[in-house]
Order: structure tokens, then sequence, then C-alpha cells
């Protein structure tokens, strides 16, 4: 095992019946590492315990370093094709300053529930819940809500849920999670490619739709202080491998410090070949040396070529400025920017 961040361990391991295969391993173990060295920071006092019989696991670890004090149970089923896992974790404290995790002081504590019928990704079926969460960055306590993950998987539809008191996103229909990024790739690479294809993955057919919104709440105003107004923002998208993808991004009215966005929309969707976008918002001002009014950006990609066209009104919807443009890419390393009045 060769990781550079891993360094010395010092334990003791005791390894009790037969057979290694999870489907039919019957065993019981109990171990004590009195130390380990990861990403340069020497952990303390890590205790492991379990067993697994007739494809029946139960495992417990227990954390009590200065700086990570833990707490997790699981035990669930190893099965082909419906492995379960049913999740208890308690962080009681983690400071990420020390271990190396952030460069500033980040303190955390919270609880994990967990009850999956299926940890298998591209048939996922259960719910995780973090709960009574506090978060302590350079010294200001931030109260943190409920979040939960649902997955839900049956023979016509897969859709998971992700929420927070601020944040709610959605995907629903028919995919493969592993596969998701790949998706996203190939659904661009058509029209303007940024990869080789070299390493593409095979994806299956698949049809979902995305669903996200954000809205103002004291927590995200806690995690973002210069967050002074926000209306609620909406994304929706819907792909489908045999006949396309679009997408529409809705943001009425954003101030952040000294900037001001006013209603920000954008809409992309593929057509006769192409992807078509329009991009319009009222107002852009950021400070006092810039303040735009009633912009548009639209235009077409294909085959490797963005021909867009930006116009620019005054605060009396007069035309001040309209300017078109393309980016060409000939190969994955050579672009060709030109504008013209």
């Amino acid at each position: 095992m060769q990781n550079p961040k891993l360094g010395v361990l010092t334990g003791e391991f005791k390894v009790q019946g037969n057979g290694y295969d999870p489907q039919t391993a019957n065993a019981n173990f109990k171990g004590n590492i009195a130390e380990i060295t990861l990403n340069n920071y020497n952990y303390h006092n890590l205790n492991a315990e379990g067993n697994i019989a007739n494809k029946n696991y139960k495992i417990k670890l227990t954390l009590q370093d200065p700086n990570l004090d833990a707490t997790v149970a699981a035990n669930g089923i190893f099965s082909g094709n419906l492995p379960t896992l049913h999740l208890k974790a308690t962080i009681d404290s983690i400071k990420t300053m020390p271990l190396h995790f952030t460069s500033t002081p980040v303190f955390y504590h919270g609880d994990i529930m967990g009850d999956f019928q299926n940890i298998n990704p591209d048939s996922l079926n259960g719910n995780l819940v973090v709960s009574n969460s506090i978060l302590v960055n350079n010294g200001k306590r931030i109260t943190l809500d409920s979040v939960k993950i649902i997955a839900e998987d049956t023979v016509d539809n897969q859709s998971l849920l992700y929420k927070t008191d601020f944040l709610s996103a959605s995907i629903n229909g028919k995919y493969k999670l592993t596969q998701l990024a790949s998706v996203f790739q190939k659904a661009m690479d058509p029209y303007f490619s940024t990869t080789s294809g070299k390493d593409s993955v095979k994806t299956e057919p698949y049809n979902f739709t995305i669903n996200a919104h954000i809205i103002n709440n004291p927590t995200l105003n806690t995690l973002m202080p210069e967050l002074t107004q926000l209306k609620p923002i909406s994304f929706s998208g819907r792909f489908v491998s045999d006949s396309g993808w679009n997408v529409y991004l809705k943001s009425p009215h954003i101030v952040y410090g000294t900037s001001v966005i006013d209603s920000l929309n954008l809409n992309a969707e593929t057509k006769n070949g192409s992807l078509a976008f329009n991009t319009s918002l009222r107002r852009f001002k950021s400070g006092s040396s810039l303040n735009v009014y009633a912009t548009t950006l639209y235009g077409k990609i294909k085959n490797n070529n963005i021909d867009f066209t930006v116009n620019i009104k005054d605060q009396n919807s007069k035309n001040k400025y309209t300017v078109n443009g393309q980016l060409d890419k000939s190969n994955l390393n050579k672009y060709i920017f030109s504008l013209s009045p």
C-alpha cells in the first residue's frame, strides 16, 4: 500500500474466523491503533471491532484524538444485488486546521444517520440525515438545520434529493449516477469539445430532469455575510440521450457587498444540430466603477465554433453597443477569438 500521505502505523489487531469473500466469510475482529500518521498529523486512539457472518456485517469505530473525536456504528448485509447499510455516527468534534484540512481554524460537531436498502450508486435507495450541526469558522458560530439526502429507485424511475434550509436540488428520471459526469461532458462535446474523446466512458440511455432552488436564509447569510439581498434562484434542465438537452436559470435579484445583479436569465437548448443560448440581465453593478444596463448575450455553438452577439443598452433602453464575435477551436490547444462591430 503506497500512499505518500500515510505514515507510520502502530497498533494491535486480533482476527478470528475464516474466509476472505464477504459473501461467505465468517469472522470477528478487534483492533486498537495507538498511533497513525496521515497527512502529516499523528492520530491517536482509534479502536475498531466488528463481525461478519452469513453476509451480515457489523462494525463499530471510535476515535478519541484531541482534534478528532468521533464514533461510527454501521451494520448491513453484503449482497451482490442489494447491499444494505444502516449508519449512526457522531462527530463530537473535529478541528480541521491541526489536521491540515484547512488553513484557517474550523470546528464542526454533528450527527449522521443513514438507512439504505441499497448502496449501489446506480440503484441507490435510502436516506441520509445530518443533524445537530454546529460549525465554527474563524470564531464565528453557525448552527445549521438538517441536511437530507433521499434516494429512491424503482423499476421505472430513479430520484435523488438534496435538501438544506436554503438549498434544494433534485434529479429525477432514468440515469446512472456513476455516469452523470460523462453524460454532462458528452452533452457539450458534440458542439464544443474540450476533451480528446480517447477516455470517453460509454453511457447507457438516459432521460432525466434536474431542478434546484436557492432561497435567502439566516444560515446562508451567516455563511456569506456580504449577501444582503437575494430573491429565490431557480434552475431547471432536462437531458435525453436521443433528443438533446436544455437548461434554464432565473435569478431575479442579488446584492452582494457592493455588487448588484438584477433579473439574470439564462436559457440554452440543443436545436437543429447546434446549441443555442440566450442570456440577459437588467442591470449589473460593481461598486462605483461599473454599471451596466439591459445586456443580452445570445448565439449558437456548433462544430467547435461559438458565434455570439452582445447588446448593451443604457438605462433608458436605448442601444449603446452591439458587438458580434466568434471563438473557434481548431484543436485541443488552439483557440481563435475575433470581434466585429
